[in-house]
């Protein structure tokens, strides 16, 4: 197979990981082999609520994305395990206390919760500490103890290029919890491996000897005659006759030495140019200088892609300033081309989570405008990161970090391009141990093969993601239902929250028990286990939270306004979760057999459609007139045959205010109880009610589960009809 065809089905098999299946992956690849390309694609085509971060500001605009930092608010500290003992550091702080210290608005806590892809870009950068933070966070936020709260993780970069920046005496704290700096070196990957994809084809190296070096450094293989070929390229005249090449430096004070010394050594007029801020956008995170120091004459860098047809330039492109005035700046390229350059707009981001829409709308929070380019004699490899030279200078001696001379000499297309001003050494090429061992990447072959078991992973965890009791937990622990407990007896939101703790284990359990019939192929199996998962659930929702809530209204008259909307809010998130079950007691009988695929569409299709239903009413009284014409409307449908669930959907209302309804024309008589409880159930209620007492509490605890408040608050209505001089006929 060409190695094209075989790169296009590898990036189709990625997307599929990332779309049709919960995979957390590692997508790697050496400089040059489109991952960033990839990255840009499936912003534009996941349908997945994404996020994109990035460790630095300048890798996040380029990204498109925010720091991991601002979207989750983070201190620059060093966060540390609880059980991790004698750090005392003021850089440092355990993860417990970070969380402790959070203090998201409702909008970043939807937006969190919402979340199905996060995305870190850039990752060689991310230290273990901050991934473990991250994971910490999510499961904290979204009450969800898988790995990263269960959304699914796509981290993306070149393990071989920038390290995370750790100071040593940092680092021999940090190692008391880490056997390397590394993101894979994190808790959570060590017990979540990720699974590791690698993009093969390099478009930046197009030597392929010197491609071979590359690989041989990266492997810690490089044998005596790569290094014998490498310093080979060592010449020893002095960089001022190099005049247009790029020296790419360890330090910043190093490149802004010759950048300032070549500018200076031109006698041309010195313009300085200004950027443009609108909006915000922080300084530290500036694409292009804020102030441009130019001349004619001076050796400029492209920071950017030409965005036009022509593409007569791309980022990291070396040309000579012809002519600076109001039209902008006349470049000259190596090659005799040239090109009028304005200036260019970035843009920053962040994301909001819309209600309305159900999806995460990524605002632009501002914009910066500048020409993009930069002074280009040298560089450091920092700010070279994902750039691509025809020639460069290097100096590899001992101011470069271990394993930061293979990123420096992949920054270069070709040998010939290649200019060493010292030898290098052996150690120089060395790659960390650390790094080598953890690459693992997993062939297309076995990509493809595990695919379909991914997928049906991923179906079985859709189905339970939308019986997830989640969304009651989260609403049970709020501040304003906590006080409810000590206003009424009857329900104690304690106990209500740890049982959908409790429903929520259960739900593990039979997550696993999916997963299991899925990969034995029991497929005959899947549809009926679903509708008994469904109607347990269903149940326990009853007498876990609907029954209670009922009690106190009718044992707690005096509620107060608080109280009493708070559990109308929970009888609105009820009524939806009903609505779940009922939504998968209908499609999945069938559908699961059919055609998966179009199964998990109908369930993403029906997570992301807004449902409405009556929000909860408040206290204050409606008027008279209006309330009995709402009566009057549900009376009129149910004498048409309509059923009590058809009525709350087609007037866009609660069943529990469509049970109001009917209860009230019972006790009235206009509606008989046998004609919506069954008269036999209406029968065995009456002759509990004749033993007792027309008391709804008393009646439920002598019959138990089997019959739920409303069908005995009807057969009581009934009762009190029957005993009153209403029903008695003249």
């Amino acid at each position: 197979m060409k190695d094209g065809l075989l790169e296009s089905e590898l990036l189709e098999v990625i997307y599929s990981y990332i779309e049709n299946t919960a995979s957390n992956i590692f997508l790697t690849g050496k400089a040059g082999t489109g991952k960033t390309t990839f990255l840009k694609n499936l912003q534009k085509s996941t349908e997945k609520i994404q996020i994109t971060l990035a460790p630095t500001g300048v890798a996040a605009m380029n990204a498109k994305g925010v720091t991991i930092n601002s979207l989750f608010q983070l201190p620059p500290l060093f966060y540390i395990p609880e059980n991790t003992l004698g750090v005392r550091n003021p850089r440092f702080k355990s993860t417990n206390e970070v969380i402790k210290d959070l203090n998201y608005s409702q909008d970043k806590t939807s937006l969190i919760k919402r979340l199905e892809l996060l995305i870190i870009d850039e990752v060689s950068m991310v230290r273990c500490d901050q991934l473990d933070m991250i994971d910490q966070i999510l499961r904290n936020v979204r009450s969800i103890n898988k790995a990263f709260g269960g959304v699914q993780l796509l981290v993306i970069g070149d393990l071989y290029q920038l390290p995370p920046v750790i100071k040593k005496e940092d680092w021999d704290l940090l190692n008391k919890s880490y056997n390397s700096p590394y993101f894979f070196s994190a808790n959570v990957i060590r017990d979540h491996p990720l699974l590791q994809i690698e993009l093969n084809k390099v478009f930046r190296q197009a030597d392929d000897s010197f491609l071979e070096i590359l690989n041989q450094i990266r492997n810690n293989t490089v044998t005596e005659h790569s290094l014998r070929t490498l310093n080979q390229r060592h010449i020893t005249m002095p960089l001022n006759e190099h005049p247009s090449i790029i020296t790419i430096t360890s330090h910043n004070a190093d490149a802004e030495k010759i950048n300032d010394s070549r500018l200076e050594s031109i006698t041309n007029e010195e313009h300085v140019l200004e950027g443009t801020i609108i909006g915000t956008i922080r300084d530290i995170a500036l694409p292009a200088e804020r102030y441009l120091k130019i001349k004619k004459g001076a050796q400029v860098m492209l920071t950017k892609n030409d965005a036009g047809d022509d593409r007569r330039f791309y980022n990291g492109k070396i040309g000579t300033v012809q002519d600076i005035s109001k039209e902008g700046i006349e470049l000259v390229f190596p090659d005799g081309s040239g090109v009028l350059l304005q200036k260019s707009t970035w843009s920053s981001f962040d994301y909001k989570y819309s209600p309305e829409q159900m999806r995460l709308e990524q605002i632009e929070t501002g914009q910066y405008v500048q020409y993009p380019i930069k002074l280009a004699w040298a560089v450091t490899i920092h700010k070279s990161q994902g750039l691509t030279f025809k020639n460069a200078i290097i100096d590899a001696g001992n101011s470069f970090a271990p394993g930061q001379v293979y990123v420096a000499l992949s920054r270069v297309q070709s040998l010939e391009g290649l200019t060493l001003t010292s030898k290098i050494g052996t150690e120089s090429l060395r790659s960390s141990k650390e790094i080598v061992s953890y690459i693992k990447p997993v062939s297309i072959e076995v990509l493809k093969r595990n695919l379909p078991d991914e997928q049906e992973k991923f179906l079985a965890t859709l189905i339970c993601d939308l019986m997830s009791f989640n969304i009651l937990y989260n609403h049970l622990n709020n501040s304003t239902l906590s006080s409810i407990s000590q206003a009424s007896t009857h329900f104690n939101v304690r106990t209500a929250s740890q049982k959908m703790l409790s429903n929520n284990e259960t739900l593990e359990k039979f997550e696993q028990q999916l997963i299991t019939l899925f990969k034995a192929k029991h497929y005959l199996k899947i549809p009926n286990r679903v509708n008994i998962a469904c109607d347990y659930f269903l149940k326990r929702l009853d007498e876990d939270l609907v029954n209670p809530i009922q009690i106190t209204f009718l044992k707690t008259p005096k509620l107060n306004k608080k109280h009493t909307e708070a559990l109308q809010s929970i009888q609105h998130l009820i009524e939806l979760k009903k609505q779940d079950f009922i939504f998968l007691k209908e499609v999945s009988s069938s559908k699961i057999l059919e055609d998966q695929p179009k199964f998990v569409e109908l369930i993403k299709k029906y997570i992301k459609t807004p449902r409405s239903i009556q929000q909860p009413v408040k206290t204050t009284k409606e008027k008279p007139e209006k309330t009995n014409r709402s009566k009057k409307a549900t009376y009129e449908l149910f004498i048409k045959g309509n059923s009590i669930s058809e009525i709350a959907r087609q007037r866009d209302m609660s069943t529990y205010t469509v049970e109001a309804h009917i209860a009230e024309y019972v006790k009235s008589g206009e509606i008989e109880a046998g004609n919506v409880i069954g008269f036999e159930k209406l029968q065995e209620i009456l002759l509990t009610i004749n033993d007792t007492e027309p008391e709804v509490n008393t009646v439920k605890e002598r019959l138990g589960p089997s019959y739920s408040f409303f069908e005995i608050r009807l057969a009581i209505n009934h009762w009190l009809y029957k005993n009153s001089d209403s029903s008695k006929t003249p």
